[in-house]
């Protein structure tokens, strides 16, 4: 019954997230063709913005709530589901608030930094109310994971992050106004779920949820510069590429024209790393080590099969295949997508064990082996600047740190498994 579910659980979230992917690029369809190409820039960049933001104020709790949550279901935290939901809430307001505020009162240097131009102040309120409707909706989704409701959890995935942005087009006209219905529409949902989770759940038993704010914090604070280390490896390679070489500004999109593919693989393996935090967390608290070992052995399998048939597929027909997506593609581009994607392999060997080692250890392992990957990539750059080496040997460079964090995630991983007899629950951080 249990594996049944479990299947269920990854097939409803896979279809979830394809339906997400594609309403994505439906609505920047929608942005190019009724906001103009002005309007589209405008949208696009607030868009990239709030991505960039959001994870900063969530301060890890994307990752700590649907950790705690899990060990609370088996009785194996020091607080109750509901205290952690409210724990959550009271961590992300604070940081909310304070990077409204701040925004508010820095709007023209926020708009000269995301835009190039004060004149784009008037969009730092909307931008405000998207990141602000964004946390409620990411707090009561990270809850449903953390209980392993994957219905439910998708279900309001598929509402505010597939519906509501297709249904602001309809609805308004400028891109001020469709961002405003996209956030508060967002956040109307995500409070009104969240205000009914939280009823539902209660949180009294185990005492005021003091303690579960303490460990939520305590666990997401470490792994906020592990993400932005992560955003700044996959960004270097452009913003390197728009500064070293002769028609750089060409370059640089075609580089990060390529890593917009990375990112799609890495996005075909997400629903693994939804589902896999709490189900792991799980696990762990019941010692049931036979299974995390199976999981493991699967899991490699599977994205290094996938990955490679992927390889094999695209790389040799990637010009035909360019030209059949962008209607034209220029020799330099084909190259570049051809490399890059060799990174898949470790890129996507990360993001489908990383909640492994999230939902076991308390210390942020990713972050630190984030780290590792990118020093390593940050030589290379600097040397293949001064050695004027050219953007091939940068690229390569590149493929080397992913490769390098994926090999990381899965020794760490398997050394876990290896160990696995001697743990104790005190060295989980529970």
């Amino acid at each position: 019954m249990r594996r049944s579910k479990t299947l269920l659980d990854y097939t409803i979230t896979f279809f979830t997230e394809f339906l997400v992917l594609a309403a994505g690029v439906l609505v920047y369809r929608l942005a190019a063709t009724m906001l103009g190409e002005s309007g589209f820039s405008e949208y696009a960049v607030v868009r990239r913005s709030i991505s960039f933001i959001q994870p900063v104020v969530m301060l890890g709790v994307g990752v700590g709530l649907p950790r705690y949550v899990a060990y609370a279901m088996e009785g194996k935290a020091g607080a109750s589901p509901g205290d952690y939901l409210k724990a959550s809430f009271r961590i992300t307001l604070l940081t909310t608030i304070l990077f409204v505020v701040i925004a508010l009162l820095f709007k023209d240097f926020l708009a000269q930094l995301f835009f190039g131009n004060e004149a784009y102040s008037g969009l730092i309120l909307p931008l405000c109310v998207c990141i602000s409707g964004l946390v409620l909706h990411s707090l009561v989704y990270s809850f449903f994971r953390g209980r392993i409701k994957m219905i439910a959890a998708n279900l309001i995935q598929a509402f505010n992050l597939g519906i509501v942005p297709l249904a602001a087009f309809y609805f308004a006209q400028s891109v001020t106004d469709v961002l405003l219905f996209t956030g508060i529409a967002w956040f109307i949902t995500g409070g009104m779920v969240f205000i009914a989770q939280l009823l539902i759940s209660g949180g009294g038993a185990y005492g005021s949820g003091k303690g579960a704010g303490k460990e939520l914090f305590s666990y997401g604070i470490r792994r906020v510069p592990g993400d932005m280390l992560l955003m700044a490896l996959l960004s270097f390679p452009a913003f390197l590429a728009a500064n070293s070489y002769d028609d750089s500004l060409e370059i640089a999109g075609q580089v990060a024209f390529a890593m917009s593919l990375l990112n799609m693989a890495g996005a075909a393996f997400a629903p693994v790393c939804l589902i896999l935090l709490p189900q792991t967390s799980r696990i762990l608290a019941s010692s049931d080590f036979p299974q995390l070992k199976r999981i493991f052995r699967q899991l490699t399998f599977l994205t290094l099969a996938l990955c490679g048939c992927g390889i094999l597929v695209t790389v040799p027909f990637m010009d035909i295949l360019l030209r059949w997506y962008l209607g034209e593609a220029a020799p330099e581009l084909v190259s570049i997508c051809r490399l890059v994607l060799f990174a898949s392999i470790g890129y996507c060997l990360y993001i489908s064990l990383r909640s492994i080692l999230d939902a076991f250890y308390f210390k942020a392992v990713n972050s630190a082996n984030i780290l590792i990957a990118f020093l390593f990539f940050l030589a290379g750059a600097v040397w293949s600047w001064y050695s004027d080496a050219g953007l091939r040997t940068l690229l390569f460079v590149f493929v080397f740190s992913l490769s390098l964090l994926g090999l990381l995630t899965w020794w760490r991983v398997w050394s876990l498994i290896r160990e696995k007899s001697g743990l104790t629950s005190s060295e989980t951080g529970t």
